[in-house]
């Protein structure tokens, strides 16, 4: 029998050298879909629900909360924890070509979302961020059919190949890029916070049309704002 290809990174954590192990996903993995569920079917209470459109308005690696809600349906298909999904349409092949683990319970997993459930060799935020990432993305985004609308099949998904080490290496692998997403996606967020502030900043230190002083004023400050010609400054 021939050696089974392997594989490992320039980079490691100290003390890993061994390399990494090549299988197809279908060996290491089960796969299924979600269904029955659409943006129309959104509420403003319920269930928590997981929609694919998500995955290109704000894309995560890991998802433990959802700020969207549905009613739960009989055929419902919902999340135990350990779930990847891959949207199963897009605009293009690269934007397809996605991950994101569901680590928590009882989140629904609507229509167009292709499910992973990996075995217990394998850390979902690893498999995640493999998936995501490098060469396994381009692997997804080659397999991926359609023009205008692009579809990822799960037969499609079973024959890719994915590199891994063991399970510890591959908790430390995806925990430290996990934490750097946090804290980009934290200060993201703080960048639109204060581009906000700015913009409200800017309506009131200025004076509003037809007005000579502007609404919000520093300490000591309370004579109108002169108008000149440009040319006269």
């Amino acid at each position: 029998m021939a050696k089974e290809e392997k594989k490992a990174p320039k980079l490691r954590f100290n003390g890993y050298t061994n390399d990494w192990e090549q299988v197809k996903l279908e060996k290491i993995a089960t796969f299924s879909k979600g269904k029955g569920y659409s943006k129309l079917d959104l509420k403003r209470k319920g269930y928590p629900i997981f929609l694919y459109g998500q995955m290109y308005t704000d894309y995560r690696y890991k998802i433990v909360e959802t700020s969207t809600y549905a009613i739960l349906k009989e055929d419902a298909v919902v999340s135990n924890g350990n779930e990847i999904v891959i949207p199963s349409s897009g605009e293009t092949s690269v934007d397809i070509a996605r991950a994101s683990w569901i680590a928590q319970k009882g989140i629904i997993l609507g229509s167009d979302l292709n499910i992973i459930r990996p075995t217990s060799s394998v850390y979902p935020l690893f498999l995640a961020l493999s998936l995501s990432n490098n060469q396994v993305k381009y692997n997804l985004a080659k397999v991926a059919q359609g023009n205008s609308i692009v579809h990822l099949y799960n037969n499609n998904l079973k024959k890719v190949n994915i590199y891994f080490p063991n399970i510890v290496e591959q908790n430390k692998i995806g925990n430290i890029l996990n934490s750097i997403s946090n804290c980009i996606n934290l200060h993201e967020r703080k960048c639109e916070e204060l581009a906000l502030i700015k913009k409200a900043l800017l309506q009131k230190l200025f004076p509003k049309k037809d007005e000579i002083k502007p609404e919000v004023r520093y300490k000591n400050f309370s004579d109108a704002w002169e108008q000149r010609k440009l040319g006269e400054v």
